[in-house]
């Protein structure tokens, strides 16, 4: 919203609206603000609308909210590019299978060599991990406090075998998030 340019820089954030300080890249942006949100509201949400880059969608709906076990009729992308004369779509495209969607396939949960050495390009660092984790998943479950931890087994591609809140119906869900990447709000 501030990069947009819909708030002034200096205006505070609307009451409802939240950013997640933690995420380094897209799958911690889907997970990090859902435990954000169960943070602040003591529920999970029942249904999340993200706002990302068209592109992307694939990459939420077909990896990253499966990887978490995220019911997929609860999950929707609205998705936004650049303008065609700021960024070639078949070049978003191309480059999204190689170095986006392509890696996201075979490291689900971001643990990899290469995706992990893009989260610590990002700020991310291995030696506070532990304690990021606990902060992250404080006041959470059992089941969701592994999922924080889990590195996809050997194969670094086995979906979370764990129990998690939101994989079972009627667990106390609360209505309505709205992701954009790092930013949410409680509808």
């Amino acid at each position: 919203t501030l990069a947009l340019t819909l708030l002034p820089p200096t205006s505070p954030l609307p009451p409802r609206l939240h950013t997640d300080p933690h995420s380094t890249d897209s799958h911690q942006n889907l997970l990090f603000s859902i435990l954000h949100f169960h943070h602040l509201t003591t529920h999970y949400p029942t249904h999340l609308t993200l706002l990302t880059h068209s592109f992307k969608a694939p990459r939420f709906l077909t990896l990253h909210a499966p990887a978490i076990r995220w019911p997929a009729e609860r999950i929707q992308v609205l998705g936004i590019d650049p303008p065609e004369s700021v960024s070639c779509a078949e070049a978003l495209r191309k480059a999204e299978e190689r170095d986006g969607y392509g890696v996201w396939k075979g490291d689900l949960y971001g643990c990899g060599e290469r995706l992990r050495g893009k989260r610590i390009g990002r700020g991310w660092k291995e030696e506070e991990e532990e304690r990021l984790l606990d902060v992250v998943g404080q006041g959470c479950e059992e089941g969701v406090k592994e999922l924080l931890r889990w590195e996809g087994g050997e194969s670094g591609v086995q979906v979370f075998p764990g129990d998690l809140p939101w994989a079972i119906p009627d667990s106390g869900l609360l209505d309505g998030v709205s992701l954009r990447e790092g930013i949410w709000s409680i509808n």
